[in-house]
């Protein structure tokens, strides 16, 4: 008895997905998900078709958080966290400054003991070459800290235009008669 129940419920479920799928909701979310930038232009069609709650729900779907990466880089380094946010380009940089400032250290390090082993005395090249690398270590992981939050909010700023438009807010000054004397005030409109 129950075979025939978990086979119906998972046909159930199939199914649900296979419909599913013909959405817009759902075409939106995939491509999203497939790739932001490359499917603005259709996502921005697609979504003008959708109510103002779908659109905010997949906007609060996909929005990008930059609580996890920041952690992450924070605590891991090496821009695992960047990484993990879907921002290659901030996981290579943060990656490759790190990688840079190691070697530029190990390179400072040796040079400084291998000559001080001879001569006693400290190399001045291999005390540059550390405090170079230990100046990139230190601008690459406040690079870390601050990219997930840069991100995550270009990111969000260009789901939001795909998904709802850009905003547009207009402020016009207006002079007006009242009761006889001159008033000022302020006309606005938002658009989204």
């Amino acid at each position: 008895m129950k075979k025939p129940i978990v086979l119906f419920c998972v046909v159930l479920f199939s199914l649900s997905l296979v419909f599913a799928s013909d959405s817009p909701v759902a075409s939106i979310s995939l491509m999203i998900d497939a790739n932001l930038s490359g499917n603005y232009d259709k996502i921005s069609e697609e979504s003008e078709s959708l109510s103002a709650y779908e659109k905010m729900s997949i906007f609060s779907m996909h929005e990008s958080s930059p609580t996890l990466p920041f952690v992450v880089n924070l605590l891991v380094g090496a821009g695992i966290g960047s990484f993990i946010q879907g921002d290659s380009k901030g996981g290579f940089t943060a990656l490759i400054t790190e990688v840079v400032g190691v070697g530029l250290y190990a390179a400072g390090y040796a040079s400084v003991y291998s000559t001080a082993s001879l001569d006693g005395e400290l190399s001045a090249g291999g005390s540059a070459l550390m405090l170079l690398g230990v100046g990139a270590l230190l601008g690459g992981r406040i690079y870390e800290w601050i990219r997930p939050f840069s991100y995550s909010k270009q990111y969000n700023n260009q789901l939001h235009s795909a998904l709802l438009g850009k905003t547009e807010v207009l402020i016009t000054p207006v002079v007006t008669a009242v009761n006889n004397q001159m008033a000022l005030g302020m006309v606005g409109k938002v658009s989204f």
